[in-house]
């Protein structure tokens, strides 16, 4: 299960479902390749893929779901099945989530020549207020309109500082990437950047903990803009002022993430996605973030927000198969359920039900 094979003359991925993205990448690049995906080590390959799968490298090449060609699953009867022979496997295996009507052992992939740099930049801005987190986000939509495909940015608000984060794998002299930092430098303290380096040396940079982290992480929806976003600000932003270990981020996507894929994944149009993020050290600090967590969830509900990523999961998100799937990949998702687990012993809270 944590067997990885390479075809040197396609470019082919075969991966067992027990790999995870540290020893993917070094798997990878020691051969001149690449697949885009998230950035934390310990992420596994199967559950990203399977929820759709975007990270940095995303609006250049689309999610890591994007490149699946193949998987081998045994289904809620003990059958094996191969998505070579069922093209609906595939199509449910792109992006329509994990755990539903049977466990993947096996996932084949089309990869990338990997890039030959990586750069980055951090922008910090401290002590902020709402006012002037407000002003700094909509800045920050604003910018990455222009950002061009080869690279990404996310806005990370933790306590009162904010930290913008943009890397590229292209030029750093693209127009829309100078404007980008030109704008942002203005606005914030503090502008660091790194590269351009190998994308080996880079990725290190965004591995984060070797070992099990105490947190919560859920989706905090996906938007077109600021405007989905605004009515529900305040009270974000009150929460992680208020609350220490606290996180709230915010995504760019569209790119080719946007292009028309077959599969499950249902949200190509929206350009960014949210998410909260809570770490804690004690039993007593996870309770409160917990609960802050719970009122960051009801303001963006409140805000009208209801659709989310299938892999930031959270049980009290309302109509869940609709936010994570949409409602007629749900119902597709729920005939599959019938044909490959019609006995539901594949099944966790938020799994795909039977059909009634």
């Amino acid at each position: 299960m944590r067997e990885m094979q390479l075809d040197p003359k396609t470019g082919i991925l075969t991966a067992g479902a027990g790999c995870r993205l540290e020893e993917v990448n070094k798997f990878l690049l020691a051969r001149g390749r690449f697949l885009p995906a998230g950035s934390c080590r310990t992420v596994g390959l199967a559950g990203l893929t399977l929820g759709g799968g975007y990270g940095m490298f995303a609006r250049k090449w689309g999610l890591t779901c994007d490149h699946l060609r193949r998987v081998k699953m045994v289904d809620g009867a003990g059958i094996i099945r191969d998505s070579n022979e069922e093209p609906d496997l595939l199509w449910s295996s792109r992006g329509g989530g994990n755990g539903h009507f049977g466990i993947i052992t096996e996932l084949t992939f089309n990869t990338r020549v990997a890039p030959a740099q990586f750069s980055s930049w951090k922008f910090r801005a401290y002590k902020l207020n709402p006012k002037r987190a407000t002003a700094l986000l909509e800045a920050w939509f604003d910018a990455t309109s222009d950002l061009p495909n080869e690279a990404f940015s996310a806005w990370i608000m933790n306590g009162s500082q904010v930290t913008v984060v943009v890397i590229t794998i292209g030029s750093r002299d693209q127009r829309g990437l100078v404007d980008f930092r030109r704008r942002l430098a203005g606005l914030t303290n503090k502008t660091t950047s790194g590269g351009p380096t190998s994308l080996k040396r880079a990725l290190s940079w965004y591995y984060g903990e070797d070992g099990p982290v105490y947190f919560k992480n859920a989706s905090a929806g996906y938007y077109k803009g600021i405007n989905d976003i605004r009515s529900a600000l305040p009270g974000i932003f009150e929460e992680v002022l208020t609350v220490p270990g606290l996180i709230f981020q915010i995504n760019t996507l569209g790119g080719a993430i946007s292009s028309d894929v077959e599969g499950a994944y249902p949200h190509r149009a929206f350009p960014y996605l949210g998410e909260s993020q809570a770490y804690w050290e004690s039993a007593s600090h996870a309770a409160a973030l917990r609960e802050a967590i719970g009122r960051m969830r009801n303001h963006i509900a409140q805000a009208g927000v209801t659709s989310h990523y299938a892999n930031y999961p959270d049980l009290a998100f309302k109509d869940w198969p609709t936010a994570y799937y949409g409602a007629e990949n749900y119902t597709r998702l729920q005939r599959l359920k019938q044909r490959y687990d019609p006995e539901n012993r594949i099944r966790y809270p938020q799994s795909v039900q039977l059909p009634v």
